[in-house]
């Protein structure tokens, strides 16, 4: 096996112990560098239920943490899924306030790739496992070991429509320490709780138009919020009349050239505005563009037919006059983006 701790990873080669009719167990020592002191980890596996127990401990300090059997081959759960993460209620201030989100499909097997993008941009790709309860464990080093994610994501199985209204629920902890340089919460955040929605996810098909959007104007309706938008001159939101993927018509009044695209087969949407506020940083004031891109994926909330897309956009902010910064170096804020029928 292997263990991560902060930045560094370490194999584990060891063997199970135990009598006959008694839960196995293992102990592993392992040798930090330098003057680390070393970690021991033990851990046993319920022989009824498959469910692993573990503890790892410096002498001082001690995580616990539970493992799961991996799922038998099942069709209940194949296929592809698309999820979004949004910050917990309460969330600190200054910290991303977008929706990452993830894509994979699952192998009769029980095997995927979950892959994606967090909601400060941070891209992603974990290979993990369905367990038998379906739950799905996820775990990835972040900022070259100055962060994580983590958590576990449950797959609800749902028989009556014959499992396309599968769900996902689940929660994850993302965090960002210090990494000394660039735009994008250079100083870190607090550890977050970012939580889990979406289902399985299926192209529509023909007439069906994207998210399954009832025909009419203004049936698809954008939003914007956060990174202190609230501050811009130009609105981006708007009521988009969506009759199929080539035909995307923008509201009337557009000030702001907001864009949308869809990609059925992944179930993408994209897009950008532009912004054009005015730079008091310098002398004289001069009106600064700034065009924004945003992304995000379209699910089912809860696994229901109805369905929404939950994106990020990452807003450049404002030059200002002290502390110095231009429009080159000035901090990158996370807002989210809404798209609902």
């Amino acid at each position: 096996g292997k263990l991560w701790h902060g930045a560094a990873s370490y194999s584990l080669n060891s063997y199970l112990s135990g009598l006959d009719g008694t839960d196995p167990t293992g102990h592993v020592d392992i040798v930090q560098p330098g003057v680390l002191p070393a970690l021991d980890l033990d851990f046993s596996i319920d022989r009824n239920t498959g469910v692993l127990t573990a503890t790892v401990s410096d002498g001082t300090n001690t995580c616990t943490g539970t493992g799961l059997g991996r799922a038998v081959a099942a069709t209940n759960r194949s296929g592809a899924y698309t999820g979004a993460w949004s910050p917990a209620p309460g969330s600190p201030a200054n910290t991303p306030e977008g929706h990452g989100y993830m894509q994979f499909t699952i192998a009769a097997a029980g095997t995927l790739t979950a892959a994606g993008r967090l909601a400060d941009n941070t891209s992603y790709s974990i290979a993990t496992q369905t367990a038998a309860d379906g739950t799905i464990p996820l775990f990835l080093t972040l900022y070259s070991g100055k962060g994580s994610i983590h958590g576990t994501l449950t797959l609800h199985e749902d028989a009556g429509s014959s499992y396309a209204n599968n769900s996902l629920t689940g929660a994850l902890t993302w965090s960002k320490s210090s990494v000394g340089s660039g735009r994008s919460y250079a100083d870190g955040f607090p550890t977050l709780t970012i939580n889990a929605d979406g289902g399985r996810y299926a192209k529509p098909l023909s007439p069906s138009t994207a998210m399954n959007l009832t025909a009419g104007t203004g049936n698809a309706k954008l939003r914007f919020t956060g990174a202190n938008l609230n501050h811009a001159s130009r609105n981006p939101d708007g009521d988009f009349t969506v009759a199929s993927v080539a035909s995307v018509t923008p509201p009337v009044s557009n000030v702001a050239g907001t864009t949308l695209k869809f990609d059925l087969n992944t179930g993408l949407i994209s897009g950008q505005f532009v912004l054009s506020d005015t730079d008091t940083s310098v002398i004289p004031n001069k009106p600064l563009p700034r065009t924004v891109l945003y992304t995000g994926v379209v699910i089912r909330p809860g696994g229901l037919p109805v369905m929404k897309a939950l994106g990020y956009f990452n807003l450049d902010q404002m030059p200002t006059a002290s502390p110095k910064t231009t429009s080159k170096n000035s901090p990158q804020l996370s807002g989210a983006v809404t798209l609902l029928p």
